[in-house]
């Protein structure tokens, strides 16, 4: 159970008198706090309100004590304030600047100027970061909407209404909305482009309002200014372009007499004696140029009229790690805007001496860590400090780590081989990630460190989430950019200088695990109680260890974790654990049988180990059966009957009862027991977490792109090197699935021959048995009595409804394409490796060239200008040489040593290659131009045929017409990719920031509340969730998107669709900036919201929502998913709720044309859909084309699930129904025909009153069964079948 937050603590009002500098226009303003809020969260409050946000330099005042000079930001105002008192009167007074105080209110101007979203762009790794696409849909907005539907619910309760007329009411759009919904409904059928990118970003909706703010050259004040109190100049040109020199003073800012020339820092006064002055410089730049103001009213006009909700432009509190692949012309202009002060903001953001540039990482990390995390409060600081802490970091090294690959920091060893440059940065260790120390000289080199590095930060990532204590780990990100990768670490103290103990004797290093300088084992007993907390949380057991070079466990000692793992005693007196790369076992299954170092065709490397998932869900499992053996034990002993006033005792397993060694198989003489469990947790993933996760694709939903089914595979503990079998039992199911499907279908035809005798025969007995006598008569009606008894018994269907087929040929076609595409960036990691920075937009254009343009060019050449080429040696231009056959070995050789599958002869022509475009560009780090690519010759040449063509301009008074010169701008190409179609690389981090337990817990109890009725408990805790994901991670945030996303499903679940809505969409937003606008998370919180739409009554807003997720989905994978199978449904019944008939008839049809594509005709979904479209038909009054679906139907569903089941009988039904009326009906048009025919020819004056056809009542009857429910076309396949199964009944009623 969550701990819940404190209740018991008071609230406090504070009533804060403003300054006369603040010109608010208010004398106070008053706020209600927790009393455990620090005076920070006062001044965060404060810096929230419109008329102070751009006050800075202050003081608060308590009872005539200046507060902020007493305490510290993280003082809770507990500590000051009496404590019984429930209101407090604070002071705000201006407090004298100086230089720190100034920087700190320039970077605020900068902030409230939005200079800050041009800052946090061109900070940014990469081009076009953070934009989203959803205020661009024309979605209805919420608030506007809720209005509109209260004035509708008071007019519906004066006036009554059936609930038909209520949801036709509702439906009904206006001409403007119907001509967008047709206008997205015509891109169902359009091919969409796998490069497009329409994201919008603040930039495109931001103005400056100044045009620049500089430091002035006359910096630094001079000695006798300073003692006048001056602090700094500056430079400013505003809007209409008047240039005014500012003194930063410490009673405020004025305008002086600065000029280029001359130096004359004294306030300026015109000849009307009128000067400029203020204590806020915000305050001094509207005075001084009016279009300031009115500038900063237009951008948030701007903002609002743009988007609802402030996630779309607020900047993002985590270090944006996924940039969009494709980026438009107009991305890349936004964001490029002249600013003099940008090259100037390191001077005011790292202090007055730039020492706040220099941190002490580790020991800020760890002091943090040590903070008490007692009370919810408490925690809640802690999390936040250390996830903001964490980012700060992961930005700082980031940016270093690509200094360093473009060769612009200087090593610590220059004289060693390049890969082995180490570098040490403010307080923060970098290393390439190769095997630079010789730990992996044994097992495979570079490429086994490589591997080693990755599983250390999912180890120490996954210790910062347990967070049990004990020995510390380092603050670690991993940075791969251009395919070198860059290890970032904060030291462990001391760990470069040579430590002695009291005797004055050096200490090792290590102190604990595997020491390869002396090839020594060390267990120093005193850091056991330290590292004991890791052993069990990866569930390690002691073992002793004896390794082929003679180094073995001291005597009477057991390691607690591997003896890669080493315990460092750092020169702060704390015990950290490095090289935790080694706490999973070794997947030596796998290992024995495709690792052998003499072969060219061997696994890369030796360290492949099992994915902490898979052990945790093998831990999962043993505790599981070890606690219904024991509970099956104290039941035979009667110790689980338990008397009144006793407890039932409690079954309780140690820790060492499910655990095994992590360093099996890495020495000699290791036990045979511990071999076996490390065996035994291989086997549960090839044996039962495949199989598992293939049953569950199989039945449910299939990935759509690589990212999706790598996470989804982590997720459950399978590792990526399975991907080729995953790829060969997915085929494998696939067949299988068909096989069983033909023999159920030769069977079923068998009996369906069988059965249509059996009707023959019945048919023919009744027939006999009317010509009997009278008294047998009786009988046949009381037979027939009792064969509707029998008819009427409910029945079930057997269709399953399990995309079988579909899913496994999808799954095995993403389990290739992911193969390809991580082999190609090993490729070009390795292929690269000798590339010069300049070349490297030359050697991936021809590698893609190679690999995806041959049809286009077989044979591409590169062409690097004649400015470069004199600049590089052959060797570091010998990628040019690389063939597209070349290419297609090197990968097929990657993937064969990797995933151990062979790739198929025609793997390269049969590749979908937009789709495999952008796979790489993620993987790998490319930003192309977002435009067309074209891989077939026939559309390049047509594409690319006016490049060359030279334009006329039209004649005038017979005038001749101009020949044009061509523009030089553009790219004649020869190839589908040229050097200038990249814009950027940007690096492909990985870092160890977590999600924080504390909000799992609260999340948990909120759902529990809500599970148990408790609806007012569970809606508060969720509104305070919120709340807290937001203090922790921040506004913008992936953790923050996922729980916008859970409870917004938790708000549908409890029928509060609008809330839904809301937090839906947020998330939406979040996960466009955050992961991109084509991501498969973006997808799916499309169709998420679209649902939550429909639910609350807004097809409108739902069928924009499907078309957008059908849209990412046809992007990200293609338009034959059997998820865009669910949105034609969905989207054709919102069309029907339009009385949009034919558009819906049109994807109902392609809906039927898609399910045939993928699952066959002969399959109960393809069934489904063809009986759907069956009843639009009729609902259109097109009886025949209705009738032929209808027969093609019953004949299938007769094939697949048998002559007598619910949907064969049904669909016979429907089919003879619309038979007979159709019979009926021509019959009535020739009788009418020959009436007309015989009135003619009488000439009779009058009609006499025709007599009732003999069989009209017959044909009444006829025509009333061929009446289908007039909703079932716009149900779905679930409501299909619940009719079919259960409200058919009522149908058979009315027909007797």
């Amino acid at each position: 159970m969550a701990e819940a937050p404190e209740t018991s603590v008071g609230e406090i009002s504070l009533t804060i008198h403003l300054p006369a500098c603040a010109e608010a226009g208010i004398d106070f303003i008053e706020s209600v706090h927790s009393r455990l809020d620090s005076i920070g969260d006062v001044k965060e409050t404060l810096a929230a309100t419109s008329q102070l946000n751009q006050l800075t330099n202050y003081d608060l005042v308590y009872e005539g004590a200046k507060i902020t000079e007493l305490y510290d930001d993280l003082t809770p105002l507990d500590e000051f304030l009496p404590q019984d008192a429930t209101k407090a009167s604070l002071r705000m007074v201006e407090r004298p600047y100086n230089l720190k105080a100034v920087y700190e209110h320039l970077i605020r101007f900068r902030e409230n100027i939005g200079l800050n979203f041009l800052d946090f762009a061109n900070k940014s790794f990469g081009v076009g970061v953070g934009g989203s696409r959803l205020s661009s849909l024309g979605l209805k907005n919420l608030e506007a909407e809720e209005e509109e539907a209260s004035v509708e619910n008071e007019s519906k309760a004066e006036t009554p209404s059936s609930e038909e007329e209520t949801a036709q009411q509702e439906e009904l759009i206006s001409e403007e909305d119907a001509a967008v919904v047709k206008d997205k409904f015509a891109a169902f059928f359009k091919e969409s482009s796998a490069s497009s990118s329409g994201a919008l970003s603040i930039l495109s909706k931001w103005a400056l309002p100044i045009r620049s703010l500089t430091l002035s050259q006359w910096n630094p004040v001079p000695p006798p200014q300073k003692l006048k109190g001056d602090l700094l100049y500056l430079t400013l040109t505003t809007l209409e372009n008047e240039a005014f020199a500012i003194t930063c003073h410490a009673s405020g800012f004025f305008v002086s007499r600065i000029s280029g020339t001359n130096f004359n820092p004294v306030l300026k006064i015109n000849e009307k004696g009128v000067s400029h002055k203020n204590f806020i410089l915000f305050k001094l730049v509207a005075s001084l140029s009016s279009k300031f103001s009115e500038t900063l009213t237009n951008n948030k006009a701007a903002l609002i009229e743009a988007s609802q909700f402030p996630e779309s432009y607020l900047i993002p509190s985590q270090v944006v790690t996924n940039f969009p692949w494709a980026v438009s012309e107009a991305q890349l202009q936004e964001q490029t805007v002249p600013d003099y002060s940008r090259s100037q903001l390191s001077a005011l953001t790292n202090g007055t001496d730039g020492a706040d540039l220099v941190k002490d990482w580790n020991e800020e990390f760890q002091g943090l860590k040590e903070f008490p995390r007692e009370s919810f409060s408490e925690r809640l600081m802690r999390d936040k400090l250390l996830n903001k802490y964490i980012q700060e970091f992961n930005q700082t090294a980031t940016s270093t780590a690509l200094e360093i690959i473009k060769g612009n920091l200087s090593p610590l060893n220059p004289n060693e081989e390049l890969k082995k440059h180490i570098y040490l940065r403010n307080n923060i260790f970098y290393s390439f990630g190769v095997n630079a120390t010789g730990s992996h000289d044994f097992t495979g080199g570079d490429e086994a460190a490589r591997y080693c590095f990755g599983k250390d930060l999912n180890s120490i990532k996954l210790m910062n989430r347990v967070d049990a204590g004990g020995a510390c780990s380092l603050l670690t990100c991993v940075v791969d950019y251009l395919g070198q990768r860059v290890v970032c670490q904060a030291p462990v103290p001391g760990i470069f200088s040579e430590q002695v103990d009291k005797s004055g004797e050096p200490i090792d290093k290590v102190s604990y695990g595997y020491f390869l300088e002396k090839d020594e084992i060390k267990v120093d007993k005193s850091m056991e109680e330290a590292i004991k907390p890791i052993a069990e949380a990866f569930h390690l057991k002691p073992h002793t260890l004896k390794l082929e070079t003679g180094a073995s466990t001291p005597e009477g000692t057991k390691l607690i974790v591997s003896k890669d793992t080493k315990g460092i005693k750092g020169s702060d007196g704390r015990d950290y654990v490095i090289d935790m790369y080694r706490t999973a076992p070794l997947d030596i299954a796998f290992l024995d049988a495709h690792y052998d170092e003499t072969s060219e065709s061997s696994y890369p490397h030796k360290e492949a180990s099992i994915r902490h998932e898979a052990v945790e869900e093998w831990y999962k499992r043993k505790a599981a059966a070890l606690f219904k053996l024991k509970t099956e034990e104290l039941e035979k002993e009667g110790a689980l009957e338990k008397e009144d006033g006793e407890e039932k005792p409690q079954i309780a397993i140690p820790f060492d009862e499910i655990v095994f060694n992590p360093d099996s198989f890495c020495g000699v003489d290791d036990s045979e027991e511990d071999k076996e469990v490390v065996r035994e947790i291989g086997a549960l993933v090839t044996e039962h977490l495949i199989s598992e996760r293939l049953e569950d694709i199989s039945r449910n939903i299939v990935p759509v792109d690589g990212t999706q089914l790598t996470e989804y595979l982590h997720r459950h503990g399978v590792n990526m090197r399975y991907l080729g079998t995953i790829a060969k039992r997915a085929l494998q199911t696939a067949q299988e699935f068909k096989d069983k499907l033909d023999k159920d279908v030769a069977e079923n035809e068998k009996k369906t021959a069988d059965f249509i005798e059996q009707q023959k025969k019945k048919q023919a007995e009744k027939e006999a048995e009317k010509q009997s006598a009278l008294e047998e008569t009786a009988e046949t009606k009381q037979d027939g009595e009792t064969n509707d008894k029998e008819d009427k018994v409910e029945e079930k269907t057997n269709a399953e409804l399990y995309p079988v087929a579909a899913n496994m040929n999808v799954l095995y076609t993403l389990a290739v394409q992911e193969m390809i595409v991580r082999s190609v960036k090993h490729v070009l990691r390795k292929e690269g490796e000798g590339v010069p920075l300049l070349l490297k937009p030359h050697f991936v254009s021809h590698f893609h060239n190679c690999l995806l343009g041959a049809d286009v060019n077989a044979a591409p050449e590169v062409s690097v200008s004649s400015d470069l080429k004199p600049l590089f040696t052959n060797k570091e231009t010998q990628f040019t040489q690389l063939t597209t056959q070349k290419v297609k070995e090197l990968v097929e050789h990657e993937v064969k040593i990797r995933f151990r599958y062979e790739l198929s002869e025609s793997w390269l022509e049969d590749l979908r290659k937009p789709q495999i475009l952008r796979e790489i560009a993620l993987k790998f780090g490319i930003q192309w131009k977002s435009q067309e690519y074209f891989f077939e010759k026939e559309a390049f040449e047509e594409a690319h045929a006016s490049v060359t063509k030279p334009q006329e301009e039209p004649s005038i008074k017979g005038k001749k017409k101009k020949v044009q010169a061509q523009t030089p701008a553009i790219v004649v190409r020869t190839t589908t990719f040229v050097p200038e179609d990249i814009v950027s690389f940007v690096p492909v981090v990985k870092d160890s920031s977590y999600r924080c337990a504390l909000v799992d817990e609260v999340f948990e109890s909120a759902r529990q509340q809500l599970q148990q009725e408790d609806k007012e408990i569970g809606l508060s805790l969720c509104t305070e969730l919120v709340g807290f994901y937001q203090q922790i991670y921040g506004s913008v945030h992936l953790e923050t998107a996922e729980v916008y996303s859970a409870l917004a499903q938790l708000y549908g679940d409890c029928g509060m669709f609008s809330e839904a809505c809301i937090l839906s969409r947020k998330a939406i937003i979040l996960y466009e900036r955050l992961r991109g606008i084509d991501s498969y998370e973006t997808a799916n919180a499309y169709i998420k919201t679209s649902l939550f739409e429909v639910l609350r009554k807004n097809s409108y807003n739902g069928f924009l929502l499907n078309a957008e997720a059908f849209n990412i989905w046809s992007r990200i994978y293609g338009k034959d998913h059997p998820n865009v199978l669910n949105i034609f449904s969905n989207c054709a019944v919102m069309l029907d709720a339009f009385k949009f008939g034919d558009e819906s008839q049109a994807i109902q049809e392609k809906a039927l044309e898609t399910s045939i594509r993928l699952n066959g005709e002969l399959s109960d979904i393809t069934c489904i859909f063809r009986f759907r479209c069956a009843v639009g038909l009729y609902q259109k009054a097109k009886y025949a084309e209705a009738l032929d679906h209808f027969t093609i139907a019953a004949s299938n569903f007769a094939k697949v699930l048998g002559p007598e089941d619910k949907l064969t009988k049904e669909s016979v039904t429907f089919a003879s129904s619309i038979r007979r009326f159709l019979e009926y009906t021509q019959q009535e048009q020739q009788k009418a025909l020959a009436a007309k025919k015989a009135a003619a020819a009488a000439q009779a004056p009058k009609k006499a009153a025709a007599p009732k056809p003999k069989g009209a009542k017959r044909g009444k009857k006829s025509k009333s069964a061929a009446i289908v429910n007039s909703d079932i076309g716009s149900k779905s396949v679930e409501e299909i079948l619940q009719f079919v199964e259960g409200a058919s009944s009522k149908k058979d009623k009315k027909k007797q």
